[in-house]
């Protein structure tokens, strides 16, 4: 059982890593400094500093209004993305082939910056983890691996110009439609806290 298992996670990592560099799915940025938030919206930085086999695997990121969901993003191992929100109240979730579905609540403000750390979890897809500008979690710019997330998330990437027609198409899948079901269910029954683990403040907002 657990080599079968085994096998089929290192099936789904090959795939993945042919996608990886596929730019249908994302692209360089033409500019790779990562701009200045725009005075009107709240910039949220997301870094995927791992690299290894299941990191090739893309992650989709998307902002959830209500039921609908709008991808924002597509990442690769050792890059980052940058996504622009109305200040206020959001609900972002990520998704891969691995087949889990992760929430991150965010509340922003506008011309604010702030980072996001998607944090591979063995067997369990990637999470979204808030980075609080002080030690009041592990995920933090005090820490020694702010360094590590900032300097491995080296690529700015930008959704390719295949990837909305297949995430989207991908969205709309029983399979993802159960993996949601099951995430919702699951995030309604974390306590206060650990809902507030994964819950973006204005707090966290990042020194420019």
């Amino acid at each position: 059982m657990w080599r079968s298992i085994c096998a089929l996670l290192a099936t789904l990592a090959l795939a993945g890593l042919a996608h990886a560099e596929d730019p249908q799915y994302f692209l360089d940025a033409a500019n790779q400094e990562v701009p200045v938030p725009p005075p009107d919206k709240a910039q949220i930085v997301l870094l995927e500093p791992l690299d290894t086999v299941a990191a090739g695997i893309p992650v989709a990121t998307w902002v959830m209004k209500g039921e609908e969901r709008n991808l924002v993003a597509v990442t690769t191992r050792t890059s980052k993305a940058v996504i622009l929100l109305d200040p206020g109240t959001h609900r972002l979730m990520s998704t891969n082939m691995l087949g889990k579905v992760h929430f991150l609540d965010a509340t922003v403000e506008a011309g604010k910056r702030y980072y996001v750390l998607l944090r591979f979890v063995y067997g369990q897809g990637f999470q979204l983890r808030p980075i609080r500008t002080t030690a009041v979690s592990d995920f933090n710019m005090a820490s020694a691996d702010w360094k590590i997330w900032t300097e491995n998330s080296k690529r700015l990437v930008e959704k390719g110009p295949a990837s909305d027609e297949h995430f989207q198409k991908e969205r709309v899948t029983k399979r993802l439609g159960k993996l949601y079901a099951k995430a919702v269910e699951e995030w309604n029954e974390k306590t206060d806290a650990q809902r507030a683990e994964l819950t973006l403040t204005p707090a966290d907002a990042a020194p420019l």
